[in-house]
């Protein structure tokens, strides 16, 4: 189990996370293409509720997709091909 002081430390790095990537998708929106994002998740491997590798995915690519960015996502590695499609 989790202690307090590892909770804040971890909401604090997925608060800063989302700073940056709103504040890339704000920069990046005032080009004509819109940021291409790859996000990579794995098999659910925790209990319930602990790394939920599939939920971060499908919330993760519908954050950023209303945002104006181009999301693709998989549980596994990205192919070359979908590397070639991607900024980040």
């Amino acid at each position: 189990m989790l202690n307090s002081h590892t909770l804040k430390v971890m909401k604090a790095n997925l608060l800063t996370l989302i700073l940056l990537f709103s504040s890339w998708i704000g920069l990046h929106g005032q080009n004509d293409q819109p940021l291409r994002v790859f996000i990579r998740a794995g098999a659910k491997t925790h209990g319930p509720g602990q790394h939920d590798h599939p939920r971060f995915l499908a919330d993760w690519a519908k954050l950023l997709t209303e945002r104006g960015a181009q999301v693709d996502g998989a549980m596994n590695f990205p192919t070359p091909q979908q590397l070639e499609k991607t900024d980040v």
